[in-house]
């Protein structure tokens, strides 16, 4: 028997609380029969993917989205949601003031962006977000149908709003207190799907929910295609279903146990991806999967664009990587190995005012830490000191508040210690 607890907690408000001791709020679900851990980093390639841009050092991106325009959004569980326009070259931060810690799910619906945040749904209507109902509940799951939106939250269930979000109805028939909903999604027949962390997927039908899988509960992602139904497990694998979640079978031409995070396009090619395997596709209903590479590189989340076929993954790391045009497969010839030693790259620009990219390689899982020293070997930032997979990790330097000159970075480990100069002129 296992448990697992989620925690969303409110800190570093700078407005006076006029009710305090109501900041967090936790939900525990009890597990039975849930193998323990989430896997490792282990090793892979990035194949043709590029770096489309890095955040907060460990923010990881649990989500992202297209919307009407192609513009690519992401949001994280550092409760920061980054919107590029041109394909993942440059990222803006665009709900400043939001003050939320996670962004558990973004969704378009009618050209309107949804972030679910453990403060309730927000929506974005292209200048400004605005609370959408659900305040202070921890909302984890969106979806749309029937010209009805479905909001998923861990503690309190499911709700429903037929008005857009400005009135919302609970909707728990059915669950027996299982509240905790990881993730929503629609079938082809226009079916709602919901995956629980402690009761498995529940299918519904006329106003009640109806439990239609057993034997593994913990369900993370959801995705469908016009064929099939599917189901990403955290500790079990892939599950699906042709019969509009009648019957489920698991997928054994996948061989993850942890699947993060599910999704298809337009054409019914699904996607998955894993901290340990990266992203993988199916071009025929998941019967057989081709490797895109990133494994190793703690892939959270996947997306790909209808019309360009561009994949945007995200990662754990808080970086993000692009392929474009992907057809499902990569060459082994263009797979770029994960490094075998440890190297600290110049960094870039160089000279640079004020800010300046250092990236360095990992072969192996290893605690790392990035120094910056003064001309003098004064100490002036520590750019990251954490556990790194293996692969190439990328830190920025800020260097606004200090004076033009000589300065050293340094890369350490455990028996390591590599410097480098660069240079800032303001």
């Amino acid at each position: 028997e296992n448990k697992i607890t989620n925690t969303a907690a409110i800190t570093g408000c700078t407005t006076a609380d006029p009710v305090e001791g109501n900041n967090s709020s936790s939900v525990m679900v009890t597990i039975s029969g849930m193998t323990s851990g989430g896997g490792s980093n282990g090793g892979g390639n990035t194949g043709e993917w590029q770096n489309a841009g890095s955040f907060t050092q460990g923010e990881i991106i649990y989500t992202m989205i297209y919307d009407n325009s192609g513009a690519v959004y992401a949001g994280t569980m550092g409760g920061k949601i980054y919107k590029s326009v041109n394909g993942g070259t440059n990222w803006s931060l665009i709900n400043q003031g939001m003050n939320v810690s996670f962004i558990w799910a973004l969704k378009n619906i009618n050209g309107a962006i949804f972030a679910a945040t453990e403060k309730g749904l927000f929506k974005f209507d292209g200048s400004v977000w605005t609370i959408a109902g659900l305040e202070n509940k921890d909302v984890h799951a969106v979806a749309y149908a029937n010209g009805k939106i479905y909001a998923g939250t861990w503690g309190y269930g499911v709700f429903v709003s037929s008005d857009n979000g400005a009135t919302w109805t609970e909707l728990n028939n059915g669950l027996g207190g299982f509240l905790a909903i990881q993730s929503l999604t629609v079938s082809a027949e226009g079916t709602v799907f919901a995956g629980t962390a402690g009761y498995g997927v529940l299918k519904l039908a006329d106003g009640t929910w109806v439990k239609v899988t057993e034997g593994y509960d913990v369900v993370w992602s959801l995705t469908s295609n016009s064929d099939f139904l599917f189901a990403g497990t955290y500790g079990n694998g892939l599950m699906r279903s042709a019969d509009n979640g009648a019957s489920w079978t698991k997928v054994t031409s996948l061989n993850i146990a942890y699947i993060y995070a599910l999704t298809s396009d337009a054409s019914g090619k699904i996607y998955a991806s894993s901290y340990t395997s990266g992203v993988l596709t199916s071009t025929d209903n998941g019967a057989t999967w081709n490797s895109l590479g990133m494994s190793g590189f703690g892939v959270s989340t996947v997306i790909v664009n209808p019309s360009t076929k561009d994949v945007f993954a995200g990662t754990k790391e808080g970086t993000i990587y692009k392929i474009s045009g992907t057809n499902g497969t990569v060459s082994a010839e263009k797979e770029a190995e994960i490094p075998s030693t440890y190297q600290l790259h110049q960094n870039y620009p160089n000279p640079f005012n004020p800010t300046t990219t250092i990236q360095f390689t990992v072969p192996q899982a290893s605690r790392i830490m990035i120094r910056v020293f003064n001309s003098i070997g004064q100490e002036v930032a520590v750019l990251a000191d954490q556990d790194f997979s293996a692969g190439v990790h990328k830190v920025t330097f800020d260097a606004n508040r200090l004076a033009s000159g000589m300065y050293i970075y340094q890369m350490i480990g455990k028996n390591l210690n590599i410097s480098k100069k660069m240079m800032l002129i303001k």
